[in-house]
């Protein structure tokens, strides 16, 4: 019984991929009469009635713009744009770059904590064995304070 049960599902599994594979196809393959291109050039009409050679003569690439196919797809994102009225620039903010080399988990792990417990605004970056902590806003005393206590846990630190 269990073995029907799994064969039945099976085949019913299959021809309902089946069936959704051929309505995908005809909904990609079809028309749907919504093109651009499938009015006649002589539909067109025109906002003031000119003389044919008059709006030829003054607008030809009105005339190539209006026969020319367009694509039966859109793209999926609208074009958008945003402008920021900054008037002000943001005030100039002291960015100190410390390098550290041979670094494994443990010794990042004890670098994070200790910022965190010093309070400082700091971003971390690391390739391999080697990392970049670039602190915000800390005058000398306070890198000279990070530096003293990283090497209680043996952190090779240089200062950029």
């Amino acid at each position: 019984m269990r073995k029907l049960l799994i064969i039945l599902f099976g085949i019913v599994s299959t021809v309902s991929v089946a069936i959704l594979l051929i309505l995908l196809y005809r909904y990609a393959t079809k028309d749907g009469g919504a093109s651009y291109h499938s009015l006649p050039a002589e539909s067109v009409v025109p906002l003031k009635k000119r003389g044919k050679d008059e709006a030829k003569a003054s607008h030809p690439w009105l005339e190539k713009l209006a026969i020319k196919r367009r694509p039966t797809y859109s793209y999926a994102v609208s074009e958008m744009e945003i402008v920021l009225p900054l008037k002000k620039k943001p005030p100039h903010e002291n960015i100190h770059r410390l390098i550290l080399k041979d670094l494994d988990d443990y010794k990042i792990f004890c670098i994070k904590q200790l910022l965190e417990r010093m309070h400082i605004r700091y971003a971390f970056y690391r390739k391999k064995r080697e990392g970049v902590l670039a602190i915000r806003d800390s005058d000398k005393k306070t890198i000279q304070k990070i530096v003293s206590a990283a090497k209680a846990y043996d952190l090779q630190i240089l200062l950029h």
